[in-house]
């Protein structure tokens, strides 16, 4: 329940301050999170924050956990 909350809360961030990443960006980010010791390849999601990798790579108001980018 606590990750729909913080789910939602980055969502309603990103919609009121966020911009549009270009392709190339969010391919970056996603390659970045990758390569991570952190990075559960089954469920595309990071173990660190439990966020899933291709819905918070897209939005400009996220930041990686451990400030990878």
């Amino acid at each position: 329940m606590k990750r729909v909350f913080r789910f939602l809360y980055a969502l309603i961030k990103y919609i009121i301050f966020g911009k549009l990443l270009d392709n190339n960006e969010v391919q970056k980010r996603i390659s970045i999170c990758h390569d991570c010791k952190y990075y559960d390849k089954l469920h595309d999601k990071c173990d660190k924050c439990g966020c899933y990798i291709r819905a918070k790579s897209i939005m400009s108001t996220e930041i990686c956990p451990i400030n990878k980018w």
